[in-house]
Order: structure tokens, then C-alpha cells, then sequence
């Protein structure tokens, strides 16, 4: 049996408006990667991260509605390969416009 290693992919960054209750939006990071990937989800430039979930392809992160405003949030995964960034800007009038943008 081989083992194939590969660097970790973000599969995808959204932002579920129901989760919890109506005051709270959900934002959740996919990600790929051989080996399982340690995922954080934190404003670009901040060096403190909001979660962090350790070897795993998902990771979940409530936010106050009342906290978001026309905000950037990063998901970056990491493993023994590499490394992947992903940020999504949520607009403040949380309606499904949020829009992804690639980093690499």
C-alpha cells in the first residue's frame, strides 16, 4: 500500500445564514489534503485566530450578526505539504452576496 501526500486545497468557503439562531451567521471552511489539514479561520492580518481545527476537512465558526461589518475573513489549512488561503468578504447586509476570492 502507497502512501500519496499532497498539499491541502480549499474546497470551498460560505456563509450559512442559519445556523444556531437568526442573530448568528455559520462560516465554514472545506478543505482536502493528505494528510488531514489543520484549518483556522481569522480576519486576514490578524495573528490570533478565531478557531482552529486540528486534523480534520471541515471547520465551523458562529459569528454575531451585530460583529459583522463588510468584513474580510480568512481560511488558511496547513499540513506537512503545504499550505492553501482562501478569504471571503461578508457584506453587512448578509443577503447571499458574500464573495470569494482565491489567494494562493
Amino acid at each position: 500500500m502507497s502512501f500519496i501526500a499532497d498539499r491541502p486545497a480549499i474546497r470551498s468557503v460560505y456563509v450559512n445564514q442559519t445556523c444556531g439562531n437568526s442573530e448568528d451567521v455559520c462560516l465554514t471552511c472545506f478543505v482536502r489534503g493528505n494528510p488531514l489539514a489543520n484549518i483556522s479561520l481569522r480576519r486576514p492580518g490578524q495573528n490570533i485566530a478565531i478557531i482552529e481545527c486540528l486534523n480534520t476537512t471541515e471547520c465551523n465558526v458562529k459569528i454575531s450578526k451585530s460583529a459583522i461589518k463588510s468584513s474580510e475573513y480568512e481560511c488558511t489549512a496547513s499540513n506537512l505539504i503545504g499550505t492553501a488561503r482562501q478569504t471571503i468578504i461578508i457584506h453587512e447586509d448578509l443577503k447571499g452576496r458574500s464573495q470569494c476570492k482565491r489567494l494562493v
